[in-house]
């Protein structure tokens, strides 16, 4: 199968830069934007990406018992917006990274990607292919899913 979502894409990226851009933060190219954050300039990236997350439900789960019955087991792979910031590693990274999140929580009309396993609950955490002493931490939010999604053990 071979399907071209680029204009689909572009389109939710655009609608994504302009929330930003709406809600204070600056564009300083096309799609980086920057804001201050506890005395310091924080960028954005934007752009898509395929996140691939699994459901699975357990009926009776926590009843002691019941756990032998089937499992319904459903996989999703949905283009969500990246939205990446990264940082040198020293202590006041984990402030921003709460700032930031309070931020988007009080003032973004859009959720993000709940994962109780990641950074401060929505970050996906990367080190830098080019520097061991930067990180990157992702966001990702969707105007398809306004109110977000949760799922446990997705953002790897």
């Amino acid at each position: 199968m071979k399907i071209n979502l680029y204009k689909y894409l572009d389109q939710e990226t655009t609608i994504v830069n302009q929330m930003l851009q709406k809600t204070g933060w600056k564009m300083i190219d096309d799609m980086y934007l920057e804001r201050e954050f506890s005395g310091r300039k924080v960028g954005v990236v934007i752009y898509p990406e395929l996140l691939r997350y699994e459901y699975v439900y357990r009926p009776g789960y926590g009843q002691s018992g019941i756990e032998k019955e089937k499992r319904t087991h459903e996989t999703h792979i949905i283009p969500w917006i990246a939205c990446r910031m990264e940082f040198p590693d020293d202590e006041a990274v984990s402030d921003i990274l709460k700032e930031v999140k309070e931020w988007l929580k009080e003032n973004f009309p859009l959720k993000a990607f709940y994962d109780e396993d990641a950074t401060h609950g929505i970050y996906a955490k990367k080190c830098s292919a080019y520097s061991r002493d930067w990180t990157k931490y992702i966001f990702y939010v969707n105007p398809d899913f306004p109110e977000g999604w949760w799922e446990n053990h997705t953002l790897t």
